[in-house]
């Protein structure tokens, strides 16, 4: 072929081949366009649009107001991201590892919703029921447990003629709720947890459920009543439609991925050490390093050797030195939330199906996935925001005429609560606890029987003696222990696996605080106003040294994401 010809092929292919690529950026950039340019940060169209879904998804106000209100929080957080990559901020190590973290959950987090996406399927019928549950009102009692245990011995109370009006001041801090029986009154669905409306929804009028777990806790519920809306038309369904789609999808996913993960344990066959496990939960106070070293009181512990066995897996051992190496990439408030022998098992448990998610993960190829990148970035990108604003208003500081002008306008909300001296034994079974209360009023040293019988070791080294405590100490045990004189014992008082006996040593009654006394707490009430105000006087400063462009023609185009 002549070569002259040749390269004139070559020339157009080359050429044909810009074209194609020029066009595709621009249709990219027109289906995706720019909405804010913030320095050399940009804000997309679709960004805004998906903050906008959530925000509706919280509120159903869709308004002028609001949604300039939320783009001037995005602009203000590509602030905070540019400001925090010219201090450096992606080089401490405290990033790095909390980017390795956030990289492998959402390796994790692809992979369960790819799994979980592949059993969820939404009918129109599902869009329906859906529809007509949002628009019904219904009204409901509930008892809380903050463990497993603790419900499990409530819902046998009620099983065994109780009533909720009975065991709700053992309970409810809230008086109105200890009050009337742990009545919620009427509420639409959608207002309550997902875990405890999809429960509600099933009992008939009067039927009360088993014991279910929600994000706070556990509670037991009892149907009161339902009312659903007298007219629902077509064209407030076609409104909702989609709205419908995102919420029921949303919940069969979630429900999908529950249906997934016990299917895993079952497939993992997890078997825990229970002298293993009792150790740890007698020692327990899971440290930010993963570590349980330390105990009430501060007492040195024994050591739990690394090789020991805490479960097995498919026969199997995993040990105490996994289990802190795995601990360690959790948060502090995932570790929190062990109040019980049940939850530390559901911890590791837990654990232990991250580890196997991960492999599974990896083998799919999931880290690969473009949803991981941007996953991993977007939650890179709130640690450094949430630094970036403690850096810039960890240093506030509430000034002293402010602090005394607040106590002088209400004096009596700053008071010191009532409390009571107390001393307590706390023991594992009942019937020995209803034995050492004999002892005591038989006029056995109650100080002597602590130190012999305590479980709890560190008032136990005191003669049980717990020193002054609140109300809001001694949790559903309050009104029991505050009602007693000096000398007056109550119990035995059920605290989940364990039985407790406590006497009132002096009681002080509730007092007004003095200023000085009342600076701390005036000082906490009023902190968060003025970091907030000095948060936006620095995001103004930084704002006025970036060039901030937003594309009006982009954001009035933007519809309503439902």
């Amino acid at each position: 072929m002549n070569s002259r010809i040749y390269k004139s092929i070559i020339i157009c292919i080359y050429s044909l081949v810009g074209l194609f690529l020029f066009a595709a950026c621009g249709k990219e950039k027109e289906i995706n366009p720019t909405l804010a340019q913030v320095g050399e940060r940009s804000i997309s169209q679709k960004a805004y649009e998906h903050r906008l879904r959530k925000f509706l998804m919280l509120t159903p106000v869709d308004n002028a107001t609001t949604r300039e209100a939320l783009l001037q929080t995005l602009i203000d957080e590509q602030v905070l991201l540019h400001e925090a990559d010219r201090r450096g901020l992606r080089e401490h190590e405290d990033f790095k590892h909390y980017a390795q973290s956030s990289h492998t959950d959402a390796v994790l987090e692809v992979y369960r919703d790819q799994m979980a996406d592949a059993r969820t399927v939404v009918t129109e019928q599902d869009l329906q029921a859906a529809f007509a549950l949002m628009n019904e009102s219904a009204a409901a009692r509930h008892l809380f447990a903050p463990s497993r245990e603790q419900a499990d011995a409530l819902y046998e109370q009620l099983q065994a003629g109780a009533t909720f009006e009975a065991l709700a001041p053992q309970v409810f801090k809230d008086q109105r709720l200890a009050d009337s029986g742990g009545y919620l009154g009427y509420f639409k669905w959608e207002d309550m947890d997902p875990t405890f409306a999809a429960t509600a929804q099933k009992l008939s009028v009067g039927e009360i459920s088993a014991p279910v777990r929600t994000k706070f806790g556990y509670s037991i519920i009892k149907l009161e009543d339902r009312k659903p809306a007298p007219l629902l038309t077509e064209t407030e369904y076609a409104k909702m439609r989609k709205k419908l789609n995102w919420i029921v999808t949303h919940r069969k996913r979630a429900a999908a991925i529950q249906e997934l993960d016990q299917e895993t344990l079952v497939q993992l066959d997890i078997r825990f050490n229970e002298d293993t496990i009792a150790q740890m939960w007698q020692y327990r106070g899971v440290e930010t390093n993963g570590k349980m070293d330390e105990q009430e009181g501060g007492a040195a512990l024994p050591v739990i050797a690394p090789e020991t066995e805490v479960a097995t897996i498919k026969g199997k051992p995993f040990t105490f030195a996994e289990f802190q190496e795995r601990a360690q990439w959790t948060s502090e408030r995932q570790r929190q939330r062990i109040q019980s022998r049940e939850e530390l098992k559901n911890f590791v448990s837990g654990l232990i199906l991250r580890d196997e998610y991960l492999q599974r993960a990896r083998a799919a190829g999931a880290e690969k996935d473009e949803k991981v990148k941007h996953l991993t970035r977007e939650r890179e990108d709130e640690f450094l925001m949430k630094k970036m604003v403690s850096l810039l208003t960890d240093t506030v500081t509430v000034p002293l005429d402010s602090l005394r002008q607040a106590y002088e306008a209400q004096p009596q909300q700053f008071t010191h609560p009532a409390q009571v001296h107390a001393r307590e034994i706390t023991v594992a079974s009942r019937e020995q606890c209803e034995q050492i209360l004999r002892e005591v009023k038989a006029g056995g040293d109650i100080a002597a029987l602590a130190k012999q019988h305590s479980l709890r070791k560190w008032t136990a080294e005191r003669g049980g003696d717990a020193g002054f405590v609140t109300k809001g100490d001694l949790g559903n045990f309050a009104e029991d222990i505050f009602k007693l004189k000096p000398g007056e014992i109550a119990g035995p008082l059920q605290d989940g696996e364990y039985f407790t006996l406590v006497q009132v040593v002096e009681v002080k009654p509730q007092r007004q605080k003095t200023f000085e006394e009342a600076v701390p707490e005036i000082r906490a009430l009023l902190l968060p106003l003025y970091r907030q105000r000095a948060l936006q006087a620095q995001l103004a400063r930084l704002r006025e040294a970036m060039s901030i462009d937003i594309k009006r023609k982009v954001y009035q185009r933007i519809a309503s994401p439902f």
